[in-house]
């Protein structure tokens, strides 16, 4: 979907760029809300251009501004390189917001499977800096709990042969990002999700039946709930890690990117 949305790419520094995609139709001069998006790939794979039709289509049926975030990549960089880019991707929205004609009191953030890691890197970060939190966030099988207990959890899954396989690809791409396990605790890769201050944040969580990291995304949601935070819970049966990226051609991945619009618009 090229007709209807400009796109600008800005380069902050080598190998780490945004893109900005606005709505052509939006002529009035008015500010408009804005999206930022960090893609999944474990941290080692994924970019901007293979979830260029995905922004896009986002950009267009909302009529926001979508930001998507181009964070450097492991093995050339380890951590916490994704983390700083994507908190330094979220800062430059924010220092040129009227630059680009975003609405300062409607900022949204989301990301899928690592982006989802990102983003609640990104909220926890804020917080500990009393800075103003997004209005919404929208978590597609994030990885949530990268911990010793967490991956023996996605490993003893009831799905027990996705664990063994999504366990051990997950194990894969850490080997690739983090230098030492020492890096798991750390709040640039595993943030204390559980204290973040959400009373102002809408919160969007997707999640695949066939996907061992939803164990991680369900403690969430019993958090979210048990704090009586806004929580919208879309659950996809007979789905997979990763199957938003097909909406092309998966009913269920368009069904599931008209969640994050809806959900966006309300």
């Amino acid at each position: 979907m090229k007709s209807g949305v400009d796109i600008k790419e800005v380069r902050l520094s080598k190998g780490f760029k945004l893109k900005i995609y606005k709505p052509t139709a939006n002529k009035s001069g008015k500010a408009l809300p804005v999206f930022i998006y960090y893609h999944g790939g474990g941290w080692t794979i994924g970019s901007l251009k293979a979830y260029g039709p995905m922004l896009k289509y986002l950009c267009y049926h909302t009529g926001f501004i979508v930001v998507g975030v181009e964070y450097r990549k492991a093995p050339e960089h380890k951590f916490p390189q994704a983390a700083y880019d994507a908190l330094e991707g979220y800062n430059w929205v924010i220092d040129n917001i009227e630059a680009i004609n975003g609405d300062i009191s409607k900022i949204m953030i989301g990301g899928d499977s690592a982006g989802g890691n990102l983003t609640c890197v990104v909220l926890n970060y804020l917080q500990e800096k009393q800075q103003p939190l997004p209005i919404k966030q929208v978590l597609i099988y994030p990885v949530l709990d990268v911990s010793e207990e967490g991956i023996k959890r996605a490993r003893e899954s009831k799905r027990w042969w996705v664990g063994k396989l999504g366990s051990k690809i997950l194990d894969y791409q850490l080997s690739l990002y983090t230098n030492t396990s020492e890096d798991l605790k750390s709040p640039l890769m595993c943030p204390d999700i559980s204290d973040l201050d959400l009373s102002n944040t809408e919160t969007l969580i997707i999640t695949a039946e066939f996907d061992p990291l939803f164990i991680g995304a369900g403690d969430y949601i019993d958090i979210l709930q048990k704090n009586s935070y806004s929580v919208v819970h879309k659950h996809y049966p007979n789905t997979f890690h990763g199957f938003v990226n097909f909406a092309g051609v998966s009913p269920k991945a368009q069904s599931a990117l008209m969640d994050v619009v809806e959900f966006l618009l309300k």
